[in-house]
C-alpha cells in the first residue's frame, strides 16, 4: 500500500529578479521560470536517495522580496512511500535539499539564499482542501456548461422555422411585412 506525502519547499533565488509578470500564472515569464525551477527541483530529488519514492515537484507561486534581484519561490514536492518503509519527514527532505544544493547555495543555474530554505509537511487537511476545491471547481464548470446549453436551447426555440415544400421559411426575415 502506498502512502503519499507532500512537502512545501520554500526558498529564495538570489539571481532571479522578480518581475510583476510573475504574479500572473498565464504570463510567459511565469511559465518559463516555473518550468525551469521545477526541472531543477525534479533533477535534484531524482539524484537523491529518495529517487524511488519521488513523484515530482510543482512551483505554486513567486513572491517579491526586499531585494529587487531576488525572488521567493513556493513549491510542493510529493513522495510516495511503501507502508512500513523508513521514516519519512520534513527533516529528511530538507537535508537532501541542503546537501544536493551545496549547503543550500546553488541549485543548477540558480543561486540560493541558504537562510531562506523552509520545508514543511503539507498537512493532511490541506490536501483534502485542495482536492475538495478541485471537485467544486469541476462541479461548477459542469453546471455552467449545463446552464449554457439550456439557455442556448431555449433561445433557439424563440425563432420560428416553418418547413414547406419549397424548403425552410423564416418568418422573422419576411421582407413583405416592412
Amino acid at each position: 500500500m502506498l502512502k503519499v506525502k507532500s512537502f512545501t519547499v520554500n526558498f529564495t533565488i538570489t539571481n532571479l529578479p522578480y518581475k510583476k509578470d510573475m504574479k500572473n500564472p498565464k504570463s510567459d515569464v511565469y511559465q518559463k521560470a516555473k518550468a525551469s525551477i521545477e526541472d531543477e527541483l525534479n533533477q535534484l530529488y531524482q539524484r537523491s536517495d529518495l529517487k524511488m519514492n519521488f513523484l515530482g515537484c510543482s512551483v505554486k507561486n513567486f513572491r517579491s522580496t526586499s531585494h529587487e534581484t531576488q525572488t521567493d519561490v513556493s513549491s510542493v514536492c510529493t513522495f510516495a512511500m511503501d507502508f512500513g518503509s523508513r521514516t519519512f519527514d520534513k527533516d529528511l527532505v530538507y537535508d537532501i535539499f541542503k546537501n544536493l544544493t551545496q549547503n543550500a547555495s546553488l541549485m543548477g543555474k540558480y543561486s540560493l539564499d541558504n537562510s531562506s530554505i523552509n520545508v514543511n509537511e503539507l498537512p493532511y487537511w490541506a490536501i483534502i482542501l485542495i482536492c475538495f476545491s478541485i471537485l467544486l471547481g469541476s462541479i461548477f464548470s459542469l453546471l455552467l456548461c449545463f446552464l449554457t446549453a439550456v439557455w442556448v436551447k431555449r433561445r433557439a426555440g424563440k425563432y420560428q422555422i416553418q418547413q414547406s415544400i419549397f424548403g425552410f421559411y423564416f418568418p422573422h426575415l419576411d421582407m413583405r411585412k416592412s
